[in-house]
């Protein structure tokens, strides 16, 4: 089905691409006018092919990305229409037909949820943490929510619901925590998407049922598993908390990050930070993994060492031009040796293996190529004297511990940059085109120096003049 055409000024929070927000916007006077083209988006959601990527992808994320608190009331007015539509069409299997949200009450939930913490005023037998789906959100807020419990109830089990592949190597050695696997599927048909907050929802209850009497506090980070809060996992001896960081003010200055960790400390009682706690554990042996990868490289090139991540999470908007990466691994090259990630999928591995070895062949040389299988020492007794390594096939706790060894990061908006603040390395993190100053705020972590560039322009000499000032606080010799 089409989705109807709306021709409409465009609201200024709004970015130009995103015209199916704008249309919603632009008619909020009309009840009639909006009823018709939220119809019209649900529908093509829910029956054509790709329908629920474009919906989440144009709609979704546009007015959650827009962390303007008006516009997260249309977030949630457009998912309880999804929700409960698809709800009706193809209810859950086991969860009772009475008890089926549907618009209504998906609206009358929302309208009950705020970006203010309740503080639990008990202690609870376990605390259960869905996962952010990301692997930078989670670093940065299901890792803020995690030490926050930590520090509250150290003797209280943690339960972090997700996909124990991306979640179990980094959060899975924490004190205290263990990993329910329940994978959701970012780009699967909505009903899939739904299945996940039953499955969650199924967890807590198999929970309690093998623990009788015994209470269960969710805190939920604003995760996709329950459609950011909108699909409630309360119970029996069940409580649940919402964070609602898409919803606070614009002159609260703070990252998403020390947002999530300020509430969730008010809720689970704590009254001072604990600055140590960490939020997440790389792996020893990934640890070892980098540690050796650095001493290799510092003792052929004394100079600091800085990781660039050329990935992007699949979003290439949020990347520049290939040119504009090679200007920028060629200047920052001159200050420091580069470890370069390949990235997570075939296009990012060809995307920076052409970068990297355009930029070397620029200087008469050649990178050294190193697969994370193999020891760090591979390439170096394998080729010639190369300039950067490029690091092939590292998954998420790979690059971790290489970024924990160096001396500074480098990258577009994605998860390392949330990996690099975490580990307490500093560096900078590109922005391309970013949808507003607060989202640059909210996604830009402690210690992280956002660099904000339209789309197409140069990146070279802002990153390069970043990991200067990064550099100069390690207290390393920049090459000469």
């Amino acid at each position: 089905m089409s989705v109807t055409s709306i021709d409409a000024p465009e609201p200024p929070s709004i970015r130009p691409r995103h015209t199916a927000i704008s249309g919603l916007v632009a008619r909020a006077g009309d009840r009639s006018g909006v009823d018709a083209v939220l119809a019209g988006y649900v529908e093509r959601a829910l029956a054509d092919p790709g329908g629920a990527r474009w919906f989440f992808r144009q709609v979704v994320e546009p007015l959650c990305d827009s962390f303007d608190a008006a516009l997260q009331g249309w977030h949630d007015r457009v998912m309880a229409r999804l929700i409960g539509e698809a709800l009706r069409r193809d209810p859950v299997v086991g969860e009772p037909a009475g008890a089926m949200p549907n618009e209504a009450s998906i609206l009358e939930r929302a309208a009950s949820l705020t970006s203010a913490a309740a503080p639990y005023d008990r202690r609870p037998d376990m605390c259960i943490v869905p996962s952010r789906v990301t692997i930078g959100a989670d670093v940065t807020v299901t890792g803020a929510v995690l030490g926050a419990v930590r520090q509250a109830w150290p003797d209280v089990p943690v339960a972090l619901i997700g996909d124990d592949r991306h979640i179990a190597p980094l959060f899975g050695g924490l004190a205290g925590v263990e990993v329910w696997h329940q994978p959701y599927p970012r780009h699967g048909e909505v009903r899939d998407r739904l299945r996940v907050w039953h499955c969650t929802r199924s967890a807590i209850r198999d929970w309690c049922r093998q623990h009788p009497l015994r209470t269960v506090l969710v805190l939920d980070p604003d995760s996709r598993m329950t459609q950011l809060g909108l699909l409630s996992v309360a119970g029996e001896r069940v409580s649940e908390r919402v964070f609602r960081g898409r919803s606070a003010a614009d002159s609260d200055l703070r990252d998403l990050g020390a947002l999530a960790a300020d509430w969730a400390r008010t809720v689970c009682g704590v009254q001072r930070p604990a600055p140590s706690e960490p939020r997440i554990l790389v792996p020893a042996a990934d640890r070892a993994w980098g540690a050796a990868l650095m001493r290799e490289i510092r003792a052929r090139q004394p100079a600091p060492v800085v990781v660039v991540s050329l990935g992007t999470g699949g979003n290439d908007a949020k990347a520049t031009s290939v040119e504009h990466e090679v200007d920028m691994l060629l200047r920052l090259g001159r200050r420091a040796s580069l470890v370069v990630d390949a990235g997570a999928t075939d296009a990012e591995a060809r995307r920076a293996e052409e970068a990297v070895r355009t930029a070397a062949a620029r200087e008469g040389r050649a990178p050294w190529i190193l697969d994370h299988a193999e020891a760090p020492s591979a390439p170096f007794r394998r080729d010639p004297p190369g300039c950067a390594v490029l690091l092939r096939r590292a998954a998420v706790a790979g690059v971790a511990g290489v970024i924990a060894a160096a001396d500074g990061y480098a990258g577009y908006d994605s998860a390392f940059q949330h990996v690099a603040s975490a580990v307490g390395v500093t560096g900078a993190a590109i922005f391309v085109d970013p949808p507003s100053p607060t989202f640059v705020r909210r996604w830009c972590p402690s210690g992280i120096t956002p660099i904000v560039v339209a789309a197409g322009a140069p990146i070279a000499d802002r990153v390069d003049a970043a990991l200067a000032t990064t550099l100069a606080r390690t207290g390393r010799r920049a090459r000469a």
